[in-house]
């Protein structure tokens, strides 16, 4: 299982490198998932990420 921080730095540096402007909020996710938006585009980020779910949040966030 890979680490939640980890992508979410991952993504932040992403959202960096393609001049997309990168939101986090803790506060708005059910339990223990954070809402991430890269642009326009909007993820549930979970406590565990397996490599195939990273995978496909990349690819909805249009990073991959």
């Amino acid at each position: 299982m890979n680490d939640r921080r980890k992508l979410l730095k991952r993504l932040k540096e992403l959202a960096r490198e393609n001049g997309l402007e990168y939101k986090e909020d803790r506060r708005k996710g059910k339990g223990s998932h954070y809402l991430v938006w890269v642009g326009n585009k909007r993820a549930t980020i979970p406590k565990r990420i397996t490599p195939a779910l990273e995978k496909a949040i990349l690819k909805q966030l249009g990073l991959k």
